[in-house]
């Protein structure tokens, strides 16, 4: 978009600059001459240097929003990494933590078997097992 309005306002400046170094008898009288080519390269000079400043300035921006995007790519990929480490640590717990309750869910299955069968126990025997008669 810049390019355009320099180019634009070059081709503007070059015949404005050609229309005044032109005088209008001379128009009619001599055939036309360039007035001076001088200023008409300078001009040119100007809009070269202005068009290479401006590509080298979208360049370097460019250059900087790609580095920006690879650093924040990077970063969103390391943090996805992090929760997964989590996610993978979470879920091997939660493995370890089921062997455990089973285990225990085991344990406790024995000592309630072994508590009914305590109960089953004669009367007699059961008395004096406690100290009574």
């Amino acid at each position: 978009m810049k390019l355009l309005k320099l180019a634009g306002a070059a081709l503007v400046v070059s015949i404005a600059a050609a229309a005044v170094a032109i005088p209008a008898s001379a128009q009619d009288a001599q055939p036309a001459q360039p007035a001076q080519p001088a200023a008409r390269q300078l001009t040119l000079d100007q809009v070269l240097s202005a068009v290479r400043r401006e590509r080298s300035e979208s360049s370097a921006e460019n250059r900087a929003r790609e580095e920006r995007f690879l650093r924040e790519r990077n970063n969103q990929q390391a943090e996805l990494n992090r929760v997964r480490g989590q996610v993978n640590a979470a879920e091997a717990e939660a493995t370890r933590l089921e062997g455990v309750m089973a285990a225990n869910q085991e344990e406790i299955d024995k000592l309630d078997q072994e508590l009914r069968q305590a109960g089953r126990i004669p009367g007699t025997l059961r008395r004096r097992a406690f100290g009574r008669r």
